[in-house]
């Protein structure tokens, strides 16, 4: 998708997505978001003897939004690059859902298998 059609479209929404609380994300991504200058907005958690990490939010809203757009957009984790494509477990199954967002209807069918992969 077409960068600039997608921070318009977010800043028209008023990026409601990033009021979630905020990703988790990987040691790697962490790194990547920190090494880019960003400040460490995160907390350690340990699931099944591996360490993610969720982002503090703001009062329900990710502290990297400003002014409704991405401050770390160019280093932003992959839950995030992916929106409005998220993966789902039910049980051992595992489905991929294509969320209701104002930027849905502009995904071609590539970007969403792009992303349904990623």
């Amino acid at each position: 998708m077409n960068p600039e059609l997608s921070k318009k479209i977010c800043t028209q929404c008023g990026a409601k997505c990033c009021y979630f609380g905020g990703p988790s994300v990987t040691e790697e991504e962490r790194q990547t978001i920190i090494q880019a200058g960003h400040p460490d907005h995160f907390i350690a958690k340990k699931v099944n003897d591996k360490t993610f990490y969720d982002v503090k939010d703001d009062h329900g809203k990710c502290p990297y939004l400003k002014d409704n757009l991405c401050s770390v957009h160019d280093v932003r984790p992959l839950v995030c690059r992916t929106w409005p494509v998220e993966s789902a477990w039910k049980g051992k199954e595992h489905k991929t859902i294509v969320l209701e967002c104002p930027l849905t209807p502009h995904l071609s069918p590539a970007d969403l298998e792009t992303m349904k992969k990623q």
